[in-house]
């Protein structure tokens, strides 16, 4: 399911892979703990080891275009396991929303070597009811599936690294409405799918943090090739490039900007074609909503914090797909406002609470924790 099945996977397990984006000191954890209901002590003078990690829990409301409100449980031990490297983790979740969407999943991300490097993995179990926008008509989808990724990462010089990534996926599709057997196969799949995928990834990262970052850069590209063991859909490549710049404006208020695109087949599962919304995610659009092989987009989001706990955001956005970088002509904009309700006086996890309006003259609303890029 990729996009959309990781997406909603991503929502329980957020605080957590938060928590492990940076190396989590005794206060700061003592701090999160006093907010999520758990508390672990923490040796400050000896933090090095499995054994001197903290356990976090962690409830999380959410909502979403795509499967709607909902509430996830996440839960997650963090713990740095060599000296010099970043905090590892160790989390399971499980979320249903108000629409009957659930799904249960694990993740590991252990961080070696003094840094050097990361291995990440991630098994999930879905089953997901959601809007198709097919043009003229809304197809109510409902998709099952298995899910795996695996990925390996070593930093070869000073902010860079490269990585190895693996993933497979295993989905049925089905719809009660008529119109959905009038679309392409690689909607309907007939007989489902099953789909292993191996690619590489390149990342950049000069940011301050990875949970609030006021400056830096981040750019990340990942190119995969994906071989469809069943179904009816052929083999395809899909490539994925963002960058992100942040920039200080005086004590409080941070610029953000992202550029993303996107490209692939047009012969590739609906749920893997570029998606404004979903591969870069746009506030404002229902990610099934632009679907196609090549996805150009832009975003700008100025944060402010008004105290040390409360802050807003306002930001736009604006993107196209179609079928070649030169036929770009499916799309639109948005833009909106947003409240930021920090958990922790420590680290700058934030409850995000965004209302988005598109050139439609739609309005979207958004909850989630941490930021959007």
């Amino acid at each position: 399911m990729t996009q959309f099945l990781a997406k909603p996977l991503r929502l329980f397990l957020v605080v957590l892979v938060a928590g492990m984006a940076q190396p989590v000191s005794a206060a700061d954890t003592n701090v999160v703990n006093a907010h999520v209901g758990v508390t672990t002590d923490i040796d400050p003078e000896n933090s090095v080891g499995f054994r001197k990690g903290s356990l976090i829990v962690a409830p999380i409301p959410f909502s979403n275009p795509l499967i709607g409100s909902g509430l996830a449980l996440g839960a997650g031990y963090l713990f740095t396991a060599t000296e010099g490297a970043g905090t590892s983790l160790i989390g399971a979740g499980a979320m249903r929303s108000e629409n009957g969407s659930e799904a249960t999943g694990a993740t590991l991300k252990l961080s070696l070597g003094g840094g050097a490097w990361d291995v990440a993995a991630t098994v999930a179990d879905a089953s997901l009811n959601y809007d198709l926008l097919a043009g003229p008509f809304t197809i109510p989808i409902r998709q099952t599936g298995t899910f795996a990724r695996l990925q390996f990462g070593h930093q070869i010089a000073p902010n860079l690294s490269l990585g190895l990534v693996t993933k497979y996926l295993q989905t049925d599709i089905s719809s009660g409405n008529p119109a959905f057997g009038s679309l392409g196969s690689n909607f309907t799949l007939n007989g489902g799918l099953e789909m292993a995928s191996l690619g590489l990834t390149a990342e950049y990262d000069t940011r301050d943090s990875d949970i609030y970052p006021t400056r830096g850069t981040h750019a990340t590209a990942t190119v995969l090739r994906n071989q469809v063991e069943t179904g009816t859909v052929t083999d395809y490549t899909k490539a994925t490039a963002l960058l992100s710049q942040f920039h200080s404006i005086g004590e409080r208020s941070v610029l953000g900007l992202r550029l993303a695109g996107c490209s692939t087949e047009r012969s590739a599962p609906f749920f893997d074609l570029c998606s404004i919304g979903g591969t870069d995610s746009m506030r404002g659009f229902n990610p099934t909503q632009y679907l196609d092989a090549n996805l150009l987009s832009v975003q700008a989001e100025l944060r402010h914090m008004f105290t040390n706990r409360i802050g807003m955001v306002a930001f736009a956005g604006a993107g196209s797909v179609g079928t070649g970088f030169d036929s770009l002509t499916r799309g639109g904009a948005a833009g909106g406002l947003g409240l930021r309700i920090r958990v922790s006086r420590k680290v700058p996890v934030s409850f995000a609470i965004d209302m988005s309006y598109n050139d439609q003259g739609e309005s979207l609303l958004y909850i989630s924790v941490g930021e959007r890029f």
